[in-house]
Order: C-alpha cells, then structure tokens, then sequence
C-alpha cells in the first residue's frame, strides 16, 4: 500500500463514521452507497463491501454485518491504487489509468472499460455521469512531471472520454458534492472549486497548512479532511462559495 499516505485507521475511521452516521440520519443500512474517501481501497455499495489490493478485487455480502461471506475475486491487472464506488458501477484508479466495472450483478462484478493515461497516481470520483481524477508527480507511480485535474465523460462507461485538465500542484485525494469540487493539493493545501457546469471550475477558496491534505469527504454540508497532523472538519454551504473551520482530531505519526 505504498500508495496512499493515509493511515488504515484513518480510512476506516472516515468510512465506518460516515456510513454511521447515515443510519443515525434515518437512512436505512442498506442504503445505495457508504462515504468513503477518494483514497481508499474499500468501498460499500447495497449489502455487498468490495476491497482492492495491488491486483484483485474481492466481494464480500455484508447483508448480515456479523457474518460477512467472502464471495469472489476478480484479477485486474496491476497496480491498483483506489476504489470508489458510482452508481452500478466501480471505479478503480491504478497507475496507469481509470478502470469502470460493473456492479449490475453485486455478487460477480465485471470489467468493462479502461480510460489510459500516463503513469502516475490517480484517485477519482464521480457525479452525474462525469469523473474527476486527479494526476500526480513525483511518487513512486511513476516519473512523469504531471500534475493536474482530468474531467472524464462516462456517460457510456464502455467508453470513457477525456473532457478537460487543469493545472495543479501536487494533487492527492478529492471530492465533489453538488456545485463543489474538493480537491488536497499536498502541500498547496485544500482547493475547493464551485463548478458552473461540470467541466467549468472557479477556484474560490484555497486552504493552505504545514501539513499535507491527503483526503476529503462531503457530507450534509460538512467535510471531513484528513491531513498529515490529522482529521479536520469544514462547514460549507451550495449557496455560496464559504466555508468554515469546525475542528480537528490530532494523529500523531
């Protein structure tokens, strides 16, 4: 997992509170989709959790949570990085592109594209039929000087197409809800983007730290972000382009 600078703990923590908390909201468990952040190699979709390591993906039904069944391994390829589920389908993020798959049958999912890039890290999400990953330099994931946005149509997710870039600095993890994008720009700090259309982003505010921001995830109006030092939490709001310090959880490396 040289990948991801992020603690598992923190992946977990960041998962398990928000799945948490959608019960707390009155939201059934089995409800379509779990928050997990655009970094992590887990994801909740249904009843069934789905787990990447370097090469395989693997399903487990967790319908009945103190009993989860191990169902199936699918091999693809290597290099996988990230996993974020979307819709009926999984988006896996490997070093050297985006790979969809299908969720249509939970229990035997299916690849069905590949969108190729350069070699270098690239978590992603989505919304609305579009994919956002971010490019990055500099790692282990390769020796490309790239850093940058990518916007990715996935309309027909047999056939993914690149829509437009934008320059970054150092990205790692990013998250999107509703006309915001979020996007931890290392040592840049947190970038967050109000977006007119899907592919016409406005930067209006940028966050910087001592400490790298690593991950986001958007929840009712508040960001979770995790950091070098630690978790922060944000406010935020659609209607307009603020956002507010909340609180911060140390983690002492």
């Amino acid at each position: 997992m040289k990948f991801l600078p992020i603690p598992i703990f923190i992946q977990l923590f960041l998962l398990l509170v928000l799945f948490g908390c959608s019960k707390e909201a009155g939201i059934s468990p089995t409800a379509p989709t779990g928050k997990g952040g655009s970094m992590a190699r887990f994801a909740i979709n249904g009843n069934y959790l789905y787990t990447v390591d370097m090469q395989n993906l693997r399903t487990f039904d967790i319908s009945n949570p103190a009993q989860p069944i191990y169902k199936t391994r699918k091999s693809l390829g290597f290099d996988i990085e990230t996993l974020f589920p979307f819709d009926k389908y999984l988006l896996v993020g490997t070093q050297t592109g985006m790979q969809v798959v299908s969720i249509q049958n939970p229990e035997n999912p299916q690849w069905l594209s590949t969108y190729t890039h350069i070699r270098t890290c690239d978590p992603v999400v989505a919304q609305d039929s579009i994919a956002y990953v971010t490019l990055r330099a500099g790692t282990t994931c390769g020796t490309a000087n790239v850093n940058q946005l990518e916007i990715i149509n996935i309309k027909n997710p047999s056939a993914p197409q690149l829509l437009k870039t934008y320059p970054l600095t150092n990205p790692y993890g990013l998250a999107v809800d509703g006309n915001k994008l979020f996007v931890c720009d290392g040592n840049a700090g947190l970038r967050v983007f109000r977006m007119d259309t899907p592919t016409t982003l406005t930067q209006t505010a940028l966050y910087s730290y001592a400490v790298k921001a690593y991950d986001v995830i958007p929840y009712n109006n508040n960001l979770i972000m995790s950091a070098e030092d630690g978790i922060y939490q944000y406010a935020y709001s659609q209607a307009n382009n603020d956002i507010s310090y909340l609180s911060k959880i140390s983690v002492e490396r």
